[in-house]
């Protein structure tokens, strides 16, 4: 039975009904989760494949795609090691030299155009205003764990002035 919904789930991408395909697919794993052997990873494949193509359905009106749906990823105010992280994640899934559904290569394309565009701070804030998003925040300051005067208070002696550490929990740059 599950060999038959997958087969027919395939069919379904292939005549560009994706959604419907999502759906054949996660039914499928809900009948045999473990489906192709190794903790079901073939139907996973499926699925996240057919997800990002669902995903990229999703568009503003000037006709580009949610990125952040596309990688599966609901704040959009996310880190940028969540974003690595997650794309890892996917790419991982449905690279398509290990996976050889209809719907691997262009989702792989798709995933890589959205980790593109969100990796990088001035492509990221012109995805947020064309979507009508606030700003992403700025990267975190390093603490700075080094003997500096931005991170110590002076002590004068007689003749010189040095520097004693303050307590951890500073922020500087340096």
């Amino acid at each position: 039975m599950t060999d038959v919904l997958v087969n027919y789930a395939e069919e379904l991408f292939i005549k560009n009904q994706v959604i419907d395909a999502y759906r054949k697919a996660k039914l499928a794993q809900q009948l045999d989760p473990f489906y192709g052997g190794d903790g079901g990873i073939l139907l996973d494949r499926y699925i996240a494949a057919y997800r990002v193509h669902a995903a990229a359905t999703k568009r503003n009106e000037y006709g580009e795609m949610d990125w952040y749906n596309v990688l599966g990823i609901d704040d959009y105010d996310a880190s940028e090691d969540t974003i690595i992280h997650r794309f890892c994640k996917v790419a991982k899934l449905i690279d398509p030299e290990s996976h050889f559904s209809a719907a691997a290569q262009e989702a792989y394309d798709i995933i890589s155009r959205a980790f593109e565009t969100l990796r990088h701070s001035e492509k990221r804030a012109a995805f947020h205003r064309r979507w009508g998003l606030k700003p992403p925040r700025p990267k975190r300051m390093r603490l700075c764990r080094t003997m500096c005067p931005k991170n110590s208070r002076p002590v004068r002696s007689k003749n010189t002035t040095s520097f004693v550490r303050r307590g951890t929990g500073t922020s500087c740059i340096c």
